[in-house]
């Protein structure tokens, strides 16, 4: 059976998750989390990918995205694959890294952007884990326009 088509927001605004499968741990070590970030911003940058906000806990990840030019899909192919190379070779282990594909959802108003960006800065604090036990909580505002000029 084939996959549902991507269904791209209207106001360029997604909520975003990739999980680590069967829940599985995705990052294990400030090094981990380190090479996700760096290929993160490397790959937003690539694909002009505005990242509004962001969470990586140890199983999962969360994004508030603003995606002008479709490019989310390819985004996530090569961080999925970057990442997905460095953790099995990291661990010396092969396979899937990332469970499914990752789920977007549509932000079409201003107060469910309000309501996402507050879920994923509170999502580590809901799951009782501090700054310091290894959650990363990281804002990025970016003026979208800067992003498209030059």
């Amino acid at each position: 059976m084939a996959r549902k088509a991507r269904v791209y927001s209207p106001s360029g605004y997604s909520h975003v998750i990739v999980k680590g499968i069967g829940g599985m741990v995705l990052f294990e070590a400030s090094e981990d989390y380190a090479f996700f970030l760096n290929r993160m911003k490397e790959y937003s940058e690539e694909t002009k990918l505005c990242i509004c906000a962001y969470c990586l806990m140890n199983n999962h990840v969360h994004l508030l995205v603003y995606d002008a030019d479709k490019s989310l899909p390819l985004f996530f192919k090569k961080i999925c694959v970057s990442y997905s190379w460095y953790f099995n070779h990291k661990h010396g282990r092969t396979g899937h890294v990332f469970q499914d594909r990752y789920k977007s959802f549509e932000i079409n108003d201003n107060a469910y952007l309000i309501t996402v960006f507050r879920y994923i800065l509170n999502n580590p604090v809901k799951a009782g884990i501090s700054k310091a036990d290894g959650a990363v909580i990281v804002i990025m505002l970016r003026n979208r326009d800067s992003q498209t000029a030059g």
